[in-house]
C-alpha cells in the first residue's frame, strides 16, 4: 500500500498549481500597477485579447497564404515558424490596441507614446506569463488569464445585480433567474464538451509467432467538439469594437460563435492520418472500403461533428443573448464569455486528473521496476555464510 503523503510529495501537481496561481496572483498585481500618463490604465490593461486576435488571423489567413500554409505542412520546425510569426503579429495587434487606449487621455503625443510603449511591453510580459504557465504549471495560460478575466466579470455583474435588489428595484427571485441561467449555460457546455461519437473498427486475424490470433472488434471515440473552448475565444476580441448588447447584433455574435467553432473543428483532425493509422495496424471500418472510402467517410464524420457542434454553440449564444440583453445584464457574462469559462474550468479539471493518473501509473511501474530489481539482486554474502553453517 503506498503512503499518501509519500505520493502527494513525489507529484507534481501542488508544484504546478502553485506555480500557476503564483503566476496569476501576479497578473492581477501587474494590472493594478499605474501607467505613467494613462490615467486609470495598469500594466496589464491591454490584455491577453490582441495576441488572440493576431493568432485567429495567422490561422484564418494560414490555408490562403503560401508560405504560412507551407509552415502549417513543415513539421516542428514549420510549426514554430508559425508560431513566432503568431507572437509577432501579437505584438503588433498590442501596440495598436495600447494606441487606442493611450491616446485619448494623453495630454501630449509624448505621453501618448509613452503609455503606448508601457502598455506593450505589458501585455508581452503578459503573454510570457501565459507561455510560462503553459510550461511549467496547469492548463493553457492564455485560457486561463481569460478565465480570471471572466470571474472578476461575474463579481462585478452579480454585485451590480443584488444591488439592484437592495434598492427595491429587482425582485430577489427574479434576480436569481440569471444566476440559474449561467449554471444551465455551464451545464450545456460541459455537455457538449463531454459528447462522443463512437465508431467500431474491425482488425483481421494474423498470425503472431506460432500462434493465430483471432480477429478483434473495437469502438473508437471520436468528440464532437474537438475545437472545444476556441470559437469562442475567437469572438472575444471581436466583442470589443462592437456595441453591447444590441438587438440586431445577437445573431451576428451567434453566427461568428459558429462559424470559428466549425472552422477550428473542421482544422482540428486529419481524416487522411486516421485512415492511414487504422490500416497499418490491421484495421478496417465495417462496411467501408480501404484507403480512399475510409478518408472520405472519415471528412463527411468530421463534417457533421463540426456542423453539429457549431449549430449548438451558436443556438446557445442566440438563446443567452436575447436573455441578457432583455434583463440589462452587462458584457462581462456574455455568451462567449460563459462558454469560455465554463469550457476552461471544465478542461483544466480534467488536465490535473489526467497528470494524476499519468503520475500515478508511472509510480506504479517504477514501483514494479523495483521490486523486480530487487528480487534479482543476489543476497549478500554474510546471508550465505550463515546459510552454509546452518547446514
Amino acid at each position: 500500500m503506498t503512503d499518501p503523503l509519500a505520493h502527494i510529495k513525489s507529484s507534481s501537481i501542488p508544484k504546478r498549481s502553485l506555480i500557476t496561481l503564483g503566476l496569476l496572483a501576479a497578473y492581477r498585481l501587474g494590472a493594478a500597477v499605474p501607467v505613467p500618463g494613462a490615467e486609470g490604465l495598469g500594466l496589464f490593461s491591454a490584455g491577453i485579447l490582441p495576441y488572440v486576435a493576431a493568432a485567429v488571423a495567422v490561422s484564418l489567413a494560414a490555408p490562403f497564404v503560401g508560405t504560412l500554409a507551407a509552415w502549417r505542412r513543415g513539421g516542428k520546425g514549420g510549426r514554430e515558424s508559425l508560431f513566432y510569426a503568431t507572437r509577432f503579429a501579437g505584438f503588433a495587434v498590442s501596440a495598436a490596441y495600447a494606441y487606442r487606449l493611450a491616446a485619448p487621455g494623453a495630454p501630449s503625443m509624448v505621453t501618448a507614446a509613452q503609455a503606448t510603449l508601457t502598455l506593450t511591453a505589458g501585455a508581452i510580459l503578459l503573454l510570457w506569463i501565459a507561455e510560462e504557465i503553459t510550461d511549467s504549471g496547469i492548463g493553457n495560460g492564455v485560457i486561463l488569464i481569460l478565465l480570471v478575466d471572466a470571474v472578476l466579470g461575474f463579481g462585478g455583474a452579480l454585485s451590480a445585480l443584488f444591488a439592484r435588489v437592495g434598492k427595491k428595484e429587482l425582485d430577489f427571485f427574479v434576480a436569481l433567474l440569471p444566476v440559474l441561467g449561467v449554471l444551465l449555460v455551464w451545464a450545456c457546455v460541459v455537455a457538449i464538451e463531454t459528447a462522443h461519437r463512437k465508431f467500431t473498427v474491425r482488425y483481421s486475424a494474423k498470425i503472431v509467432g506460432r500462434q493465430m490470433m483471432a480477429g478483434q472488434k473495437t469502438t473508437l471515440p471520436v468528440k464532437v467538439n474537438a475545437a472545444g473552448i476556441l470559437g469562442a475565444a475567437a469572438v472575444l476580441p471581436l466583442l470589443a469594437w462592437l456595441p453591447d448588447a444590441h438587438p440586431v447584433l445577437i445573431p451576428v455574435i451567434a453566427l461568428l460563435v459558429g462559424f470559428f467553432t466549425f472552422y477550428f473543428n473542421d482544422a482540428a483532425g486529419d481524416p487522411k492520418e486516421m485512415a492511414a493509422t487504422i490500416q497499418t495496424m490491421g484495421g478496417y471500418l465495417p462496411g467501408v472500403r480501404s484507403g480512399e472510402a475510409t478518408v472520405e467517410h472519415f471528412e463527411n464524420l468530421r463534417d457533421r461533428l463540426s456542423l453539429g457542434s457549431a449549430f449548438a454553440l451558436a443556438a446557445l449564444t442566440a438563446v443567452w443573448e436575447s436573455v441578457r440583453a432583455a434583463v440589462g445584464l452587462p458584457a462581462s457574462v456574455s455568451a462567449p464569455v460563459l462558454v469560455l469559462a465554463g469550457g476552461a474550468a471544465f478542461d483544466l479539471l480534467n488536465q490535473a486528473q489526467g497528470r494524476a493518473m499519468l503520475e500515478q501509473n508511472d509510480g506504479s511501474m517504477l514501483r514494479a521496476a523495483e521490486r523486480a530489481r530487487e528480487a534479482g539482486r543476489p543476497r549478500r554474502r554474510g546471508t550465505q555464510r550463515k546459510k552454509k553453517k546452518r547446514r
